[in-house]
């Protein structure tokens, strides 16, 4: 796993960066919006939408990881290779909620490109992008500064 991460820095997929609380914060409020857009969309039983607005939550919510950590992704691939390597290798993520994220990125591609979606995809995406957002709360810091 950690060999992968390593390509994805070779590659320039993924890069050093100082981290930026602002940016972090502002990815944390991104992941919020998207949440909340995807339970009103699902309260409306618009599923595509909540399938597309979870996913975008846990996506803002996992930047904000590797950024407390010094990088920043430049591919989506890699963004789970250093998740995987910076901490589930770490034992501080668990791997389940990673593996959610993957299934996710299906549930995803099938609702945007393929017009495939379901209630209860999108019910699971959702209690999965809320897991996964109140992992990443106990991960960073309440008080940056």
């Amino acid at each position: 796993m950690r060999e992968r991460f390593e390509n994805c820095l070779l590659n320039g997929r993924i890069v050093p960066v100082m981290p930026d609380w602002d940016y972090i914060l502002l990815e944390l409020s991104e992941a919020d919006r998207d949440l909340t857009a995807s339970q009103r969309a699902d309260t409306h039983h618009d599923c595509k939408w909540a399938i597309i607005t979870a996913y975008s939550s846990m996506y803002h919510s996992y930047r904000s990881l590797i950024m407390v950590k010094g990088y920043q992704e430049k591919s989506e691939s890699c963004l789970r290779e250093a998740l995987d390597a910076l901490y589930v290798e770490e034992g501080a993520l668990d791997p389940a909620l990673l593996a959610g994220f993957r299934e996710a990125k299906h549930l995803y591609n099938q609702a945007l490109y393929d017009g495939v979606y379901s209630e209860p995809s999108s019910k699971w995406i959702i209690e999965s992008a809320k897991a996964i957002r109140e992992a990443v709360r106990g991960l960073i810091p309440v008080d940056p500064y």
